[in-house]
């Protein structure tokens, strides 16, 4: 065992020789005697030198910026490489070399070198706030256990990021280390001059499972998986105290943390397979079912970790088991570790140590024609790749050409289409105006047509009825008068019934519905009846129904649109239309009730200007226009 430390005057590293008992492994293996060999620097140091072994003979040590590997039998120095920074905490682990420059450490950085002091990589410890560094750590695997100046306890993986933080109420970290036999993380608390502890953490839980008091001013701690002993060193006395790892974590302690570990329902189960009755009383007491499990174990002589092993597996809880598991690693004395090498072994030992060392060199050899037969593999897979890119390049570069004269011609035919299709839509547009205007003409005329027959109808029914003595002396003639005025008249009558229609906007025509007083059921039907046809026609024929307005008097017709200012109706349609009907006399039957309204509050004469039309009634008349045209059209080709 190394110890190093320091005074005013010089810096030292102490080798003491254990004493292993091979008949008993309980007694202690430090003795009173001195110790086997020192190695003392003449000049004053501010920092413990750092130490550690890397083998049963070899040494490695620190002093100012500097390396040293110490051969421990010959006390002769093997190499020493020196350094820009001085070394603060150091540590081996599988022939390699792991080093800390503390405060000095800016990146920090931990520097891994071989056995020969060469340096191999640089693992950078992120996560560390700013001004925190390491002040010791050891390593187990992939795995860098840390205690930092700020006293955190960490776990960075192979890259440096931070896998889990270890914890304690009141205490800051000052020292770590690694039991490899029962995976185990033990790290030294401390904080100034109180009291030190030392607590044990599984390598996933931040909680820790047991703790133990250690002597004050303990600044560092090791442990020996071997020979399942841990040591501590003191800073003020210089003292080295060695411990039993099987005092760290004591039964009483196991019970203690699988009473944190277990869930309240979890308890049930191993109170079920233990068969303990449950106290309903203390349902509150998060540990009194556990309490009284271990008391009923306790008196029927079955509380042990064998038993407790069994139900936690039982019950499914890993971690328990996890933690049991550990404790039986640690106190079963077949798992206590590796004895030291008797004397008589020593020959055979070296003997074995020199065939591994050979094997070693001609692995060695064989990697060596390995990667030289790997590189000229690759070499010829380069230049096979390189050239299968390049002849699947010139096929790229064909297609992609040919692609390109495809492209271009199939632009040019899209462009002659479109321009067909242009010219396609223009004679189109054309034939549809056309086409609406012969509609209209045919729907007004189609219009007309159905007023004459009416009017036909009707004189035909007249005349086969009985007439006036008058009548009869002249019967041929007047017949004839009257079927040709009539024709031409109900002929102009359709026509002005359509014509009028399609001025007509949905507004206007629930506007004069309302003027006219039809009844709400009538006005709901022009709502409805929008959708299909044009609503003026259907108004009109509610008004002829309603004998407001004839094919011989448009009267109120004229005084509604007047009242709407509807007044180029008039001056187009109606009144060229009336002075047709002017001449004629009709019989007083005939002419329908003049509704009376009052036209004297309007300013504007039977003929002035209508009143601007808004964009919405715009829109609404151009829509109905549309419909009605086809409306009338469909009707057209019906008839």
């Amino acid at each position: 065992m190394a110890v190093s430390g320091y005074n005013e005057e010089t810096a030292f590293v102490d080798i003491f020789s254990l004493d292993i008992d091979s008949n008993s492994h309980e007694n202690p293996l430090l003795s009173s005697q001195p110790t086997c060999c020192s190695v003392q620097s003449l000049e004053s140091y501010e920092i413990r030198p750092c130490v550690c072994f890397l083998n049963d003979d070899l040494l490695i040590k620190s002093f100012r910026n500097a390396i040293i590997l110490y051969d421990c039998k010959s006390g002769q120095v093997i190499k020493e490489t020196t350094l820009n920074k001085q070394p603060t905490c150091m540590t081996t682990r599988d022939d390699c070399i792991y080093v800390s420059f503390g405060n000095l450490n800016i990146d920090k950085k931990v520097f891994v070198f071989d056995n020969r002091l060469n340096k191999i990589r640089t693992i950078t410890l992120r996560g560390l706030i700013d001004n925190d560094y390491p002040i010791d750590f050891t390593v187990n695997e992939d795995q860098i256990f840390c205690t930092t100046h700020f006293g955190k306890g960490l776990l960075f993986n192979a890259s440096g990021d931070v896998e889990k933080r270890y914890k304690h109420a009141f205490f800051n970290a000052l020292s770590v280390t690694f039991n490899e036999v029962t995976g185990l993380v033990v790290i030294l608390w401390g904080k100034r001059d109180h009291d030190r502890v030392v607590s044990v953490y599984l390598p996933s839980r931040g909680d820790y499972l047991a703790t133990f008091n250690v002597p004050l001013y303990s600044v560092k701690i090791r442990i020996n998986s071997n020979i399942n002993k841990f040591f501590v060193v003191t800073k003020e006395t210089g003292e080295v105290y060695e411990y039993d790892t099987r005092d760290i974590f004591t039964f009483d302690d196991l019970l203690t943390c699988l009473s944190s570990l277990i869930a309240p329902e979890d308890q049930s189960k191993l109170n079920r397979y233990f068969e303990v009755q449950q106290d309903n009383k203390r349902w509150f007491l998060r540990s009194s079912d556990l309490q009284d499990m271990y008391e009923h174990l306790r008196k029927t002589g079955r509380l042990s970790a064998e038993e407790l092993m069994a139900a936690c597996n039982h019950a499914g809880l890993s971690e328990a088991v996890e933690v049991i598991y550990v404790y039986q690693k640690m106190h079963n004395p077949g798992v206590i570790g590796k004895r030291k090498a008797m004397p008589h072994g020593e020959q055979q030992h070296n003997e074995h140590v020199e065939t591994t060392e050979r094997e070693r060199q001609q692995l060695k050899e064989r990697h060596n024609a390995a990667k030289q037969e790997k590189q000229e593999l690759v070499e010829e897979l380069n230049n096979s790749e390189v050239q299968m890119v390049t002849d699947r390049l010139q096929v790229t570069q064909e297609r992609l050409q040919k692609t390109e004269a495809d492209n271009i011609q199939l632009t040019q035919s899209k462009e002659e289409m479109l321009k067909e299709l242009g010219g396609s839509k223009k004679s189109l547009k054309v034939t549809k105006d056309e086409l609406a205007k012969y509609q209209l003409k045919f729907a007004k005329e189609s219009m007309a047509l159905e007023e004459v027959l009416k009017h036909t109808r009707a004189d035909m029914y007249k005349s086969l009825s009985p007439v006036s003595a008058h009548e009869e002396s002249f019967p041929e003639e007047r017949e004839s008068l009257d079927l040709s005025r009539g024709s031409s008249l109900a002929a102009d009558y359709g026509r002005l019934m359509v014509g009028i229609a399609e001025n007509l906007t949905l507004d206007i025509t629930l506007r004069l519905a309302t003027l006219f007083g039809l009844p709400p059921a009538e006005a709901d039907m022009l709502r409805r009846v929008s959708f299909l046809e044009t609503p003026g026609i259907t108004l009109l024929n509610f008004m002829k129904t309603r004998n407001i307005i004839n094919m011989y008097d448009l009267t109120n017709l004229q005084k509604g649109l007047i009242l709407l200012q509807m007044n180029r109706i008039n001056e187009n349609l109606i009144v060229p239309y009336q002075s047709k009907i002017d001449p004629f006399h009709f019989e007083e039957n005939q002419a329908p009730k003049l509704l009376d309204w009052p036209t004297d509050d309007y300013q504007a004469s039977p003929f002035a200007e209508e009143r601007p039309v808004s964009s919405q009634e715009s829109e609404e008349r151009d829509t109905s226009e549309q419909q009605h045209d086809k409306r009338v059209y469909e009707k057209g080709q019906m008839t």
